[in-house]
């Protein structure tokens, strides 16, 4: 979504430079064509970042460690579809291993689920 809106932007501002959007209304809507695409990202950005998640599963459940999947990146996420539509947040959950215990949260209501079993195996 944010690459095609990037285009647009560069052929807007090219554009414009160039003398050819110059009108008042014109002036207007590329303010508004700035303003959405931030906006968007301050309403739909994630609650919680995969640390800030992280501190949540210690403080609410009683685990020592969580594991740490440094070269197995992806074992960090699981596909959840939960929602209908994610802003900017992929389909995704975060996933911790801690005390051979297994947790998600999900990154925008920080909602903490200790699953029965792993997930990825």
């Amino acid at each position: 979504m944010i690459i095609p809106v990037m285009t647009v932007r560069m052929v807007v501002v090219y554009n414009y430079t160039k003398g050819k959007l110059k009108k008042q209304w014109e002036k207007k809507a590329i303010g508004l064509f700035f303003i959405v695409p931030i906006l968007l990202f301050l309403i739909g950005k994630p609650t919680y970042t995969y640390n800030q998640a992280k501190q949540l599963v210690y403080e609410s459940h009683d685990v020592s460690t969580i594991v740490e999947y440094k070269e197995e990146s992806y074992r960090n996420t699981v596909p959840i579809y939960t929602e209908k539509v994610r802003f900017f947040i992929n389909d995704r959950d975060y996933h911790y291993e801690a005390d051979n215990r297994f947790f998600l949260v999900n990154p925008r209501t920080g909602e903490v689920i200790e699953m029965k079993q792993p997930y990825w195996h």
